[in-house]
């Protein structure tokens, strides 16, 4: 797994959280037929290679631009992270 992909799936997961959705919630919002719980749980664990297209639905469907994902100074002190 690559840093990057955790990086970029612990920011996901953060906001998601921050924004009070389950993963489920998330799943549905983004409107695809793919998108499951498990799927949104792999990219949240770096556990799964994404497409910039499915980046583009899930920062959608939190609402949020690319400067507020790739913000990775407010995963300090979480666990497992190192820059």
């Amino acid at each position: 797994m690559s840093d990057f992909l955790r990086l970029v799936g612990e920011r996901l997961r953060m906001i998601r959280k921050l924004k009070g959705y389950t993963q489920d919630q998330l799943a549905e919002k983004t409107g695809k037929v793919g998108m499951s719980k498990s799927h949104i749980s792999d990219i949240e664990r770096g556990q799964r290679n994404i497409l910039l297209t499915t980046l583009e639905t899930l920062m959608n469907a939190l609402d949020i631009d690319p400067s507020e994902l790739f913000n990775f100074q407010k995963l300090d002190g979480v666990d497992g992270i190192h820059e």
